[in-house]
């Protein structure tokens, strides 16, 4: 719910207006709600407002997944396709933490984000999974030939880095080549590269929020892969937003 606070919270600096809806009984909603600019739990009053904010500008509208899937959002969709509403973002939070089911009625989504306990427990946040999440964004007639050669380099280096800590928490730090060695200091260090000091939790944290550009994180994943902090501390590339 902390990414999606500060998914909130960016597109707003950026003139969007943010809708949220969950159900009341929810309890884990606080921390989106600070970022939304009306929330409630009645389809009626979500459509009311999404008609005013339409008219006004770009917004996003975040649904409970429990709510995504009744028959009450069904309804809401139809009302909102019927009056030729402008295309409008949805985010669908599963806050019941479970982990996602593929037979269940989710898309189409243009973009999925499937957050890793394991990087969740290392408090390596926002902790979304770069190797299961997808996008449509990613594909490759909507990016440049040079974005997509680093991102699936980089999904590579990092799908291998899992691989080879696997072999080294078995067998030890000599237990793998030192071709391999590389590739396990580079993903390592890029998963640290991929930590993002939130705004949102700036109370929190005591640590200020950093937002990174495309281009920049582009070209500081290319130097991450070609080893330009192969001899880095590792904790410097943590929570600090782009190489320094």
């Amino acid at each position: 719910m902390v990414v999606l606070a500060e998914v909130f919270h960016r597109l707003k600096k950026k003139g969007f207006s943010t809708v949220f809806l969950a159900d009341d009984k929810e309890t884990s909603i606080a921390d989106v709600l600070t970022e939304s600019d009306f929330y409630s739990s009645n389809t009626d009053e979500i459509f009311d407002k999404i008609k005013a904010y339409q008219q006004a500008g770009e917004f996003i509208l975040g649904v409970d997944r429990n709510l995504y899937l009744s028959e009450e959002f069904f309804r809401l969709e139809e009302r909102i396709n019927e009056n030729d509403f402008r295309e409008m973002t949805v985010a669908i939070v599963d806050t019941s933490g479970e982990a996602v089911d593929q037979e269940l009625p989710y898309g189409p989504l243009d973009t999925l984000w499937d957050f890793d306990m394991e990087l969740a427990a290392k408090h390596a946040f926002p902790a979304v999974n770069p190797l299961t999440s997808t996008s449509t964004v990613l594909e490759g007639l909507l990016v440049e030939s040079s974005h997509l050669e680093i991102q699936q380099k980089a999904r590579k280096t990092l799908r291998r880095y899992k691989e080879l800590r696997f072999l080294i928490n078995n067998r030890g730090p000599d237990g793998i080549s030192e071709y391999d060695r590389l590739d396990y200091v580079r993903g390592e260090r890029l998963e640290a590269y991929l930590t993002q000091p939130f705004f949102v939790a700036e109370n929190f944290t005591r640590q200020v929020g950093k937002s990174v550009s495309l281009a920049t994180t582009i070209k500081d994943v290319k130097a991450i892969l070609q080893g330009d902090t192969d001899e880095m501390d590792i904790n410097l590339l943590k929570f600090t937003g782009e190489l320094r």
